[in-house]
């Protein structure tokens, strides 16, 4: 079961370890909303998920539970050795310890390589679900829908700025090319607007939970 806020703060006092702000480590703990973007995602067991900035693995679990494969990457090695410790019954994880964008304008490789994987094992349905780090949700939804392997969808908790961009229309101060990007390759929808009480520590900004679905027709495929 994912962890609770009480779960998640004895697990890393037992390691000495704190949330730290440079890397934007800011946790989901409220369960019913991880259990909500899942959901959403309409998993069948014959996809592979990617999940950035999957800190200690609540969100991990809950995927490994329904997904065929999942690709779960943090930045921070001392929280990648914490999840791959909490799960690792589950045997459909790859735990990566690396920054998920290799540089701003690219996915890391190996990133990459363990999505294939997974893509070549139960099939071509790919999609991104996770409680994305702050810095690094623009590029990294820019990145996937620029690069070689476009997701079916994406399922995200993001910085409330982020989703007025995405969800801007023509002509509004926030419209961009985020906005342009997603809505021109698929369609979106905010999901529910979330309190800083959902995370812990509890950010300074407003945040909101995000779907993104691809759409074929859009895209010319």
């Amino acid at each position: 079961m994912p962890h609770t806020k009480q779960q998640l703060q004895e697990l890393l006092a037992g390691a000495g370890l704190a949330p730290r702000h440079k890397w934007g480590q800011n946790f989901l703990i409220d369960l019913n909303l991880m259990r909500l973007l899942v959901e959403e995602a309409g998993l069948t067991g014959r996809e592979t998920v990617l999940e950035a900035g999957c800190g200690t693995g609540s969100m991990t679990d809950l995927l490994a539970q329904r997904a065929g494969a999942v690709v779960a990457v943090d930045i921070d090695e001392q929280m990648i050795a914490i999840a791959a410790q909490e799960w690792r019954e589950h045997t459909n994880i790859t735990f990566i310890c690396a920054d998920v964008l290799a540089r701003k304008s690219a996915i890391e490789p190996e990133v990459l390589a363990a999505v294939a994987r997974g893509r070549a094992e139960y099939g071509e349905r790919f999609l991104l679900i996770a409680n994305l780090p702050y810095q690094i949700a623009s590029p990294l939804l820019i990145d996937l829908l620029l690069g070689s392997v476009v997701p079916d969808g994406m399922y995200v908790t993001i910085q409330a700025e982020v989703a007025e961009r995405i969800l801007a229309e023509p002509g509004t101060k926030a419209y961009g090319l985020l906005s342009i990007l997603m809505q021109s390759t698929g369609t979106v929808q905010l999901l529910r607007k979330l309190k800083p009480t959902v995370f812990w520590p509890m950010p300074n900004v407003q945040s909101a939970a995000v779907v993104w679905r691809k759409d074929p027709g859009k895209m010319g495929a």
